[in-house]
């Protein structure tokens, strides 16, 4: 019987060069098209995708199927010893490539599918992601799966057989039903291109010819599996690296995750598309949604970790555990699956040379030693609608790319190893995931043996360290072990494909590191107590690298990129001794107070030794021995029914404590450490004690000034801004500046119950209430004169008094204490919350923001207009406006509480949602920040803000990091989320994959800088691909997941 024609997607990739490509080129390259297969009972795979284009190939006619010769193949098995060594061994020198039919032509062109517009209305998906305070739901309606669906009903096609055992065994395996070939109507397609203008990897390249056929083995010879050496897979990768990705729109919202029983996912993305109501039903495939023209390069490990090969792995490694279903049922299953699976595959009437019980017996053998079966993992959501599917973003690039097996096992060089079973499930997985194209992808084992891995390094990369982390307590963010920076991660910083959780801790680490705040009391982390106590042990094989550095010239910022590592190059650098990189003590430190949530206030007895010692001994650390550790109460956990009067007294006294024992500023003297984790967190509650009792200022005052003058980060709850509020009162009223030399340091101070009530039963004062107090014309008792007028009730001097009364302390309750994240001397990144307090914008003084898709209240009320004259520039589409605000008086912003804004950036119709580009919005933002910048000389600071500050406008901040610092993608990744503090920055995964865009946009006007003078460079278009780095962002936000 003769098959039906089938159409097969002609393939051909993006325009290659050494160097990058221009994006608009690779858009033109998304044509329709289809090819067919021939009606011969052989599998014919055209090896030229266009009879338009491009130089035409050979005409001979080669066979990927041989006719068996041995009846006894059903018992054959793939496990003779053979010789890796040689890729091309003497009874392999034929070759296996695909069959060209000579008569057959191509089919016309597809008409492309109509899309109709954007819909018009969005949901944001911001939410608050906060480290410590609750954790993030990033993956709470769509928990991952590594199922695959059971019970979708089988469509069948002509030409093909149905199974009825199939939709039977499949429910006990828990394995998908193969469905017969779906509609190409939606498909898409690349227009011919040359064949060396394709990936090497691709069938149709003119290379694929060099990529010599795996030693003999009936079931490899029909898969057609091939060699790849180093020297091979380094070109390849040269190509991939300098190869645009796909645009954004090509591969979403397929990227999301399309899970065919999750209705409200595919309802949100696809609601406006062509027939909806097709594409919504259960029945209908999203196969027409897959990106066809999508090709990447996936390197498969199948070895287990052993020490000799510690140190590297191929670039865009995976385990095959990731993406190949696991068996977890009865061998007989097995064989049954695989038994309806292959005469599927390769229907009998086409292929009538094959013998499908051997390829069967082969197949069902590989699946019992590899533990894996021949079907890739399913991993979209079933149930919700997430937009940060970072976690199944593997699995589906697994469904559009080449594979590279290797092992680091000794027998890798003879054959025996599971390289080239892993490689057969790998084969046969693709021959499923694409039976319309079974040849569109190939699997390739890698013959490392023939050739040095030293003179290819370019194709290897650092394996991930980070499982070291597991021996140390997650919650002590900046704990780091001396013999783990040398041992386990010395070249972390020389690849950007591994290690983003170690890179994370070590900027951590440095950007926390400690500093002076008032006398000699220095805040830091907990790898500053670490060091310090390492070199009190006075160790001598860290003698010569630990040593007291006082720190020198304008103290710095958290913010200030001096103080990263992501910032420094170490390219030229190898076996990095990361000690010498990490900050070492500053000072004498040898009176330490650790804030932690397991922390009991320190006792009066033991604050009473210490005050009476302190008192008439030496202040030069020479002449003082004794070390001493407190334990303090981290923020957050100390509430109002923890204010009882010893509580409250070991707190005024532990100030005390801290002013009397850092009282020496000169060099060579004592001072006190005060540590948490991460250098900021569990210590802010002590510090705000510790500020205002020794300087003797207000709650909103030492709040800035530890911001704006310390320069250190700091993060408080509201619970913290309750209890501080009533605590100000007390520690002021002892502090220092106010007993003079009434104070007695040598006893500590005795506070007596009533004093304590009176303070705790204390009414609001007057100003914190100003925010809700009546204005004056609405007061009860208000009579206007004959002169009044509503203009008079709303002139400046009114404004002041109705809405700055008490705006001193209001700011601090409306916004919890916290501030938005200072990125770069110049950049904030908040929410909406913080660009509504205008009074929080004064005192930073921030002038410019930038709203990424929301509106200012304070900027849409008529009352506004009547203090200021706002003119607005509006682009033509609507989706930019500028606007200019200034004051009608002028001591309106002279004040400092009112608002000093200038200028506003509006970015409309932009939602979190996971559809709205923001790529095109992003070149003019950026472009007004490099012209303030350049006006002010980067004096001027802006704040960009989103609903939350942690999706659109980190995308926005991310982007002018790499842009201002010149650093790459991950790098402005891990600057940006390690100084938003406590909260978790989440781009949506459409912006992520916008900002890989943005990021080969940059590095390619970079390179051909360089071309054009003439510069040498080695730079790759992509330092690392998309699925590595979702992958490393998923272990990133693994803590914080829930269950």
């Amino acid at each position: 019987m003769t098959a039906p024609e089938r159409p097969l997607l002609a393939h051909c990739g993006s325009s290659v060069t050494n160097g990058p490509i221009d994006d608009s080129k690779v858009e033109e390259q998304y044509k329709l098209r289809r090819l067919s297969f021939s009606e011969s009972p052989m599998l014919l795979i055209p090896l030229d995708s266009s009879t338009n284009s491009g130089p035409s190939l050979s005409d001979c006619e080669i066979s990927i199927i041989r006719t068996p010769q041995d009846d006894q193949f059903e018992t054959e098995k793939d496990g003779s010893e053979v010789n890796l060594d040689d890729p091309c061994p003497e009874e392999n020198k034929q070759s296996h490539e695909p069959t060209v039919d000579k008569d057959k032509t191509m089919t016309s062109l597809m008409p492309p599918v109509a899309m109709k517009s954007k819909r018009s209305s969005s949901t944001s998906n911001d939410l608050y992601h906060e480290r410590d305070r609750f954790r993030a739901r990033f993956e709470s309606f769509n928990p991952p799966t590594c199922a695959i669906t059971e019970d979708l009903p089988g469509r069948s096609e002509p030409g093909l057989q149905e199974y009825e055992e199939i939709s039977t065994k499949t429910k006990k395996l828990n394995l998908q039903p193969l469905s017969a070939s779906t509609s190409m109507e939606c498909t898409m397609s690349f227009a011919s291109q040359n064949p060396e203008d394709i990936l090497p990897l691709d069938r149709n390249s003119a290379y694929f010819n060099s990529y010599k056929p795996c030693p003999v083995s009936d079931a490899t010879r029909v898969l057609d599996l091939r060699l790849v050496t180093p020297s091979q897979l380094s070109k390849a990768l040269k190509w991939y690296f300098n190869t645009p990705l796909p645009p954004t729109g090509h591969m979403f919202p397929w990227l999301h995750g399309l899970h065919p029983e999750n209705f409200a996912q595919r309802s949100f993305f696809i609601a406006n598309t062509e027939k909806p109501a097709h594409l919504l039903s259960h029945e209908s495939s999203l196969d027409c949604m897959k990106p066809e023209l999508a090709r990447f390069v996936m390197c498969v490990e199948t070895s287990s970790f052993t020490p000799h090969d510690a140190s590297k792995i191929l670039r865009n490694t995976v385990a095959a555990e990731e993406i190949l279903q696991r068996v977890e049922f009865a061998r007989s299953e097995v064989r049954r699956f695989v038994s309806s699976l292959i005469p599927q595959l390769f229907p009998s009437e086409q292929f009538p040379h094959i013998d499908l019980m051997a390829l069967a017996g082969a197949i069902i053998q590989d699946c019992l030693d590899t533990g894996f079966m021949p079907a890739f993992i399913d991993s979209d959501p079933k149930r919700g609608v997430s937009l940060r599917n970072f976690h199944i973003q593997v699995n589906k690039i697994a469904a559009c790319a080449d594979f590279v097996v290797y092992c680091h096992e000794e027998t890798h060089g003879t054959g025996t190893c599971k390289c080239m079973a892993f490689a057969r499930l790998l084969k046969v997985a693709q021959i499923t995931e694409n039976r319309d194209m079974p040849f569109k992808f190939d699997v390739f084992v890698f013959a490392r043996n023939t050739e040095m891995q030293d003179d290819f390094q370019e194709i290897w990369t650092v394996r991930d360290s980070s499982s070291f982390l597991a021996n140390l307590d997650a919650r002590r963010k900046t704990q780091l072990n001396l013999s783990d920076l040398t041992r386990n991660i010395p070249n972390t910083f020389s690849s950007w494909d591994a290690d983003y959780q170690v890179k994370e801790k070590l900027e951590t680490t440095v950007m926390s590191a400690a500093s002076k705040l008032n006398l000699n009391v220095w805040l830091g982390n907990i790898w500053d107590h670490q060091i310090m106590m390492q070199f009190l042990k006075e160790d001598p094989q860290t003698a010569d690298i630990i040593k007291i550095t006082p720190m020198k010239g304008v103290r710095s910022t958290y913010c200030d990129p001096q103080n990263s590592l992501l910032t420094k190059s170490f390219a030229d650098l190898t076996d990095l001794d990361l000690v010498t990189l990490l900050p070492p003590p500053r000072s004498h430190w040898q009176l330490f107070v650790h804030c932690h949530n397991d922390a009991s206030f320190p006792s009066q007895k033991l604050l009473n030794e210490l005050l009476f010692k302190y008192t008439i001994t030496s202040r030069k650390a020479s002449e003082v021995q004794d070390i001493h550790h407190l334990d303090f109460p981290s923020s957050g956990s100390v509430g109002f029914g923890d204010c009882r009067q010893d509580n409250l007294m070991s707190i005024v006294n532990t100030c005390k404590l801290l002013y009397l024992y850092s009282s020496s500023v000169t060099d060579g003297s004592i001072a006190s450490l005060i540590y948490c984790s991460d250098g900021y967190t569990e210590l802010s509650l002590l510090i705000f004690c510790f500020l205002m009792y020794a300087e003797d200022i207000p709650l909103e005052t030492a709040m800035l000034k530890l911001h704006l003058q310390y320069g250190r980060p700091y993060y408080v709850f509201n619970s913290d801004v309750q209890v501080l509020r009533k605590l100000e009162i007390l520690l002021r009223k002892y502090s220092p500046l106010r007993l003079g030399d009434d104070i007695i340091w040598s006893q500590a101070e005795a506070i007596s119950q009533q004093e304590i009530n009176l303070i705790l039963l204390r009414p609001k004062s007057r100003g914190s209430e100003g925010k809700n107090s009546i204005p004056r014309r609405l007061r009860l008792g208000y009579i206007a004169s004959d002169s009044s007028s509503e203009s008079e009730d709303s002139d400046c001097d009114d404004f002041e008094s109705e809405n700055d009364m008490g705006m001193e302390k209001s700011w601090v309750e409306d916004l919890e204490g916290s501030l938005p994240s200072r990125i770069l001397p110049h950049i904030y990144l908040g929410s909406l919350k913080h660009a509504n307090n205008l009074t929080v914008l004064s005192k930073l003084g921030i002038t410019k923001i930038i709203s990424v898709g929301e509106s200012l209240e304070w900027l849409i009320k008529s009352r506004f207009y009547d203090h200021n004259d706002v003119t607005v520039e509006t682009s033509e589409d609507g989706n930019v406006e500028m606007i200019h605000i200034n004051p009608k008086c002028m001591n309106y912003n002279s004040s400092g509480k009112r608002c000093d804004v200038t200028s506003v950036m509006k970015l409309n119709n932009l939602q979190d949602d996971g559809i709205d580009d923001l790529s095109r919005a992003l070149p003019q933002i950026l472009e007004h920040v490099q012209e303030e910048f350049e006006n002010s000389n980067g004096t001027t600071k802006f704040l960009i803000h989103c609903r939350v500050g942690v999706s659109r406008s980190a995308t926005v901040v991310i982007a002018e990091v790499m842009r201002r610092l010149k650093l790459n993608l991950p790098q402005a990744y891990l600057y940006v989320r390690v100084r938003r503090l406590n909260i978790v920055i989440q781009p949506n995964l459409r912006f992520m994959y916008e900002l890989f865009k943005w990021d080969e946009k940059e590095r390619r006007r970079t390179i051909e800088n360089r071309d054009a003078k003439n510069e040498a460079h080695t730079e790759d278009l992509r330092v690392i691909d998309w699925f590595v780095m979702c992958q490393e962002i998923k272990k990133l936000n693994q803590p914080f997941l829930r269950g």
